[in-house]
């Protein structure tokens, strides 16, 4: 039996941020990009972490409460280190079932050096889930 794989279902290619992106900066492009999760590289675009809108935003009403605090957070200051990821050829059922026991909904997708390549959303699964249910043969293609 054959299945899907990630890079059959990924979205590229990878908005990503570098950790001393200013938090106003990687919110503007999540926006602008209509996007939910950013992964957070070093200077030869290895991943490092990863953040979502959510994160920003919380930080960001953190900060418009608390009188004194800094105000120029940086994505390196919220993006968590151990971000979960997964290689493009991973079957895409196993992403699923990784951000399924995460609680998640992104996954940065990396080459064997640890390069940003893709990311993996739920709702790149649901969609696929939604032509399945209606019968559907699933799209091939990475989606942009």
């Amino acid at each position: 039996m054959s299945y899907l794989t990630v890079s059959e279902l990924m979205k590229t290619p990878a908005h990503v941020v570098h950790p001393r992106t200013p938090l106003t900066a990687a919110r503007d492009e999540m926006k602008s990009a209509g996007i939910h999760h950013l992964p957070v590289v070093d200077g030869t675009g290895v991943l490092v972490g990863m953040i979502s809108d959510r994160d920003v935003d919380r930080a960001m009403s953190l900060m418009e409460a608390a009188e004194g605090m800094r105000q120029n957070l940086t994505v390196g200051d919220i993006a968590g280190g151990g971000a979960l990821r997964v290689t493009p050829e991973l079957p895409a059922h196993e992403a699923a079932a990784m951000l399924i026991e995460s609680g998640g909904d992104g996954l940065p997708v990396v080459d064997g050096k640890g390069r940003v390549v893709g990311v993996l959303t739920a709702t790149d699964l649901i969609e696929v889930a939604r032509e399945a249910l209606l019968g559907v043969a699933p799209s091939l293609r990475a989606r942009a």
